[in-house]
């Protein structure tokens, strides 16, 4: 599995990840990346899911092994931002 800090530098670029909260947890593995928006068919259901926080605003989200969640919103824009939920999550 890959880790938190492998995704975001890909997906968002590393200088822009270490400026971010998400940042301590970079050793983190993730073990689901769920789709928090857009109409999900019956084969792909699984890959959809509310994001737990309180942000509405959030695209995806990954679950970390500790069970803590990081959210992606405003992926397409210049400067994504990443939101983290401590609640447990299942």
């Amino acid at each position: 599995m890959p880790t938190l800090g492998q995704i975001m530098c890909s997906e968002i670029g590393e200088d822009r990840f270490r400026t971010t909260g998400a940042f301590a947890l970079r050793e983190e593995r993730v073990t689901a990346m769920k789709l928090a928006t857009g109409a999900p068919c019956d084969s792909h259901g699984a890959m959809f899911a509310p994001w737990p926080g309180p942000e509405t605003d959030v695209e995806r989200w990954y679950l970390l092994e500790s069970g803590r969640a990081v959210g992606v919103a405003g992926a397409e824009s210049d400067a994504p931002r990443l939101h983290l939920c401590e609640a447990g999550t299942s």
